[in-house]
């Protein structure tokens, strides 16, 4: 397992814990990147590593039309990207005004 996937695990318990009814998926790719999904109340919340090391975090709403639009959350480390994540999961930070950063 390398370190990403290491963070990512660990990522997912940080969420589970702040927000005990969510569902969460992580999904490992060959290229060494990591999704992890988390759903609660109706809600896609989700943080994506990217191949070129950027990490991109955001919301799925219904009138986004997909995850094709790009993400409104990039960093460039997975610390800033795991604490944007939090901020959503636990309502600190709302994705409604904030617009998309084409990828």
């Amino acid at each position: 397992m390398n370190d990403l996937s290491l963070q990512m695990k660990l990522l997912e318990r940080r969420v589970i814990s702040s927000l005990p009814q969510a569902q969460t998926k992580l999904t490992f790719f060959p290229s060494g990147s990591v999704w992890l999904d988390v759903r609660f109340d109706g809600r896609l919340l989700y943080l994506r590593s990217h191949a070129n090391g950027w990490f991109g975090v955001d919301e799925l709403l219904p009138e986004d039309g997909g995850m094709e639009q790009g993400d409104r959350f990039n960093f460039d480390s997975f610390a800033g990207a795991a604490d944007q994540l939090i901020r959503l999961v636990t309502g600190v930070e709302s994705v409604a005004k904030r617009e998309r950063r084409a990828v």
